[in-house]
């Protein structure tokens, strides 16, 4: 059962693991969507850039914060990026 972006604020989670299919992947900040949202409402909103597959996995980010165990859209040596194109949003 998917939790609503206000159950998993209420736990103290602030991000979400969005995952393609294909492999792709991003951790994204939940602020954006409203606490009433159910996580399952969103997945068919995201499009990967990569593979241009409608759909993904939303869960929430339990590690955010632990940069060791973070998911990175960058290899680490490189520096950081401020925004990932791998995924959009559909309105």
């Amino acid at each position: 059962m998917k939790i609503t972006f206000g159950e998993m604020r209420e736990m103290g989670l602030r991000g979400v693991l969005v995952y393609c299919h294909c492999g792709h992947h991003i951790a994204l900040s939940a602020d954006p969507w409203p606490d009433e949202m159910r996580q399952s409402d969103l997945e068919p909103r995201f499009i990967c850039k990569g593979c241009g597959s409608r759909g993904a996995d939303v869960r929430p980010d339990f590690q955010r914060g632990d940069q060791r165990l973070a998911i990175l859209d960058r290899k680490p040596d490189q520096p950081k990026r401020t925004n990932c194109r791998r995924f959009r949003t559909l309105p």
